[in-house]
């Protein structure tokens, strides 16, 4: 059996990164896998989805890109099928072992893809999942799946310093915590990335800074501010900043909710906002404290300790 999922809303740096476990990132012209899609996998609408759906192509360009980039893996230990053919009960079992080894390959890349938004803005996902077989130079589509990611076209790329810090995240960055404020926190983050209306991803990021930062023992809009001007703030002028801006977006966010005023928010205060979130959560995941622990160690310290906070 075969994997080959769509990454959509990449770019060609995306070749190379390392997935992990023998996951290989390859480019495939995009006619040819319009084709494949289209004569044996029996999708329909093909051009449409690559040009909008699995966010292919940048819509802010008049030209179609040549290239898709897809993640592949080929897996040897597929569960097979060994009941009859008409034992209905034993086939029902087998789909159950069947579905969960496939939620499997896909959770594991959905963690890794997970990773590469804590390290970067863009709308990285998997649009297309495909399990198949290849017979008489034919693919056999076994099942398919496919996603949409309602943020903005957000063409994730990377830099070559950037790709050494991807691959090295990848393989031994923190993503999961069994602290259920930090569970929270991510997905919240996560769920930012499928809400269409920018004002509703806005709140999304700033339930995942409260969660974060709120101990219900002080002032909200300060205890975030300020948690995040500790966490980040390399400098005392950088902590400033941050805890000036982190301000300003929290006032939004009131007026929001208070008001139902949506002309407030901006796009970039979205960008800014997922910036800040993206870096706290990272750096929280990395400390991986208690909450308890955590709100004690940002209120205690002051303005320009994040390298400090971070060699704990």
């Amino acid at each position: 059996m075969e994997f080959l999922g769509l990454l959509g809303n990449v770019d060609h740096s995306i070749l190379e990164i390392d997935f992990g476990r023998g996951f290989v990132v390859e480019a495939m012209d995009m006619s040819e896998f319009a084709h494949i899609c289209e004569e044996d996998f029996g999708i329909a609408d093909v051009w449409f989805k690559l040009d909008y759906d699995w966010g292919c192509c940048s819509q802010d360009k008049f030209k179609r890109p040549d290239y898709v980039y897809l993640i592949r893996k080929t897996l040897h230990d597929y569960p097979e099928y060994s009941g009859e053919a008409d034992d209905i009960e034993a086939r029902v079992a087998y789909w159950d072992v069947e579905h969960a080894y496939q939620d499997k390959i896909i959770d594991y890349l959905q963690g890794q893809i997970r990773k590469l938004r804590l390290l970067k803005e863009g709308s990285i996902r998997l649009s297309l999942e495909l399990f198949f077989r290849i017979e008489d130079d034919s693919w056999e589509m076994d099942s398919s799946r496919e996603s949409t990611s309602a943020c903005e076209n957000r063409l994730f790329f990377l830099t070559r310093r950037e790709l050494r810090e991807a691959n090295a995240y990848l393989s031994d960055g923190l993503i999961d915590s069994k602290h259920k404020y930090l569970q929270f926190a991510v997905q919240n983050f996560e769920l930012s990335y499928s809400i269409s209306q920018y004002q509703l991803e806005f709140l999304s990021l700033m339930i995942s800074l409260e969660a974060l930062h709120n101990d219900a023992n002080s002032e909200l809009r300060f205890r975030v501010s300020r948690g995040c001007a500790v966490l980040l703030g390399k400098t005392k002028a950088e902590s400033n900043s941050v805890f000036k801006l982190v301000k300003n977006l929290y006032d939004k966010r009131s007026v929001l909710v208070h008001t139902g005023n949506q002309s407030k928010i901006t796009k970039a205060d979205v960008l800014q906002l997922k910036d800040i979130v993206r870096r706290s959560l990272r750096v929280s995941l990395e400390l991986n404290l208690p909450k308890a622990e955590l709100s004690t160690l940002l209120m205690e310290k002051g303005f320009g300790v994040a390298n400090k906070i971070r060699k704990l």
